[in-house]
């Protein structure tokens, strides 16, 4: 799916964790074939011929998509996830639950430096090699995403996003009467625009410049983005996450788990979908209330009131990606 230059698609972190663990499965799965003499088919792998079947059964496996279980970890302090891959696969690879879990750790670690080594990597995939994968007993992987890692993710939903791209509005337009009556929709719409109204200030006041600019027409249709400061601070000089109040980690949580169900999910109801809508709408009010970024906290520590605008950018981005291509909805900038 292509897009354009000043959007983005879904940045979604279970979606590309799932891809690197895939990519370590297949490599272990072509070890233990070639280690054994067999292939996946049970054929021989010898000589020549032997290494051309095992090319052909890397390209098989590489294709064939493993259901792979993996869940956000409930823990506000940090972005986690945890898989039960190797319970799954333990029994029908001939290994033990705890050696697998290893083995796909020693994996994806390999994976990690090798795709490190390489140049011209999109942000996402230097996303992908900052998160640290652990074990423990008795066979569960753990995955978290560094500091570093976070605040390259956050960059990237500093602009719009554009998952659907031509399939907008494509059965949520017929569901009018659904949201005829939603307050729960205005609320949603109402914290779009404050987030807005947030940036404008912001930008006014010469805390951050947006593109297009103030001046510009740009939110006909909602694409301003934060181009001054570049990078946004998210980071400590000693490369550990400015943002550290519960409020600005359970937004972030809650951002996650949006792009997560979206991406997993293609078509979800119009309910489900507000759900989502609504609970990163309610967070956000939480984070605004009590999370400053005038008055004090700009005059002594301007960097972290910019780290929290480029929250509220986030904040922005995801909802009207919601309000306008998922309900299908006005995502207003005012109200």
């Amino acid at each position: 799916m292509k897009s354009s230059s000043s959007h983005i698609v879904c940045p979604a972190l279970q979606s590309l964790l799932s891809v690197q663990l895939q990519k370590a499965l297949t490599k272990i799965s072509l070890d233990l074939s070639l280690a054994s003499g067999t292939l996946a088919d049970g054929t021989l792998a010898s000589g020549a011929l032997g290494l051309e079947q095992a090319g052909s059964t890397y390209s098989s496996l590489n294709n064939s998509l493993i259901d792979i279980p993996l869940n956000q970890v409930k823990d506000l302090t940090q972005v986690k996830y945890v898989s039960a891959i190797a319970f799954k696969l333990a029994k029908p690879w001939d290994m033990q639950t705890m050696e697998l879990a290893q083995a796909i750790a020693t994996e994806w670690h390999d994976l990690t430096k090798k795709a490190g080594a390489m140049f011209d990597q999109l942000p996402l995939d230097r996303v992908g090699q900052n998160f640290d994968v652990q074990t423990a007993l008795p066979g569960w992987i753990y995955l978290r995403l560094k500091d570093e890692g976070l605040a390259i993710w956050l960059q990237i939903l500093n602009k719009p996003l554009n998952l659907r791209g031509d399939r907008t509005r494509f059965h949520f337009e017929n569901n009018n009467q659904f949201f005829s009556n939603s307050t729960n929709l205005f609320e949603i719409q109402h914290n779009h625009a404050r987030c807005c109204t947030l940036l404008r200030l912001a930008a006014q006041t010469g805390i951050i410049s947006l593109t297009p600019s103030l001046q510009q027409d740009c939110l006909a249709d909602n694409a301003w983005y934060i181009a001054e400061p570049n990078p946004i601070p998210w980071l400590e000089p000693d490369q550990r996450l400015r943002l550290s109040h519960p409020l600005e980690h359970r937004l972030i949580a809650q951002s996650v788990t949006v792009l997560d169900e979206l991406a997993s999910h293609p078509s979800p109801s119009p309910a489900r979908v507000l759900k989502l809508a609504q609970s990163l709408s309610q967070t956000f009010q939480a984070f605004e209330a009590s999370c400053q970024i005038w008055g004090e906290v700009l005059s002594t520590h301007p960097e972290l009131a910019q780290a929290r605008l480029g929250l509220v950018t986030m904040t922005q981005s995801i909802l009207q990606w919601m309000l306008k291509d998922w309900l299908a909805v006005e995502a207003p900038v005012e109200l």
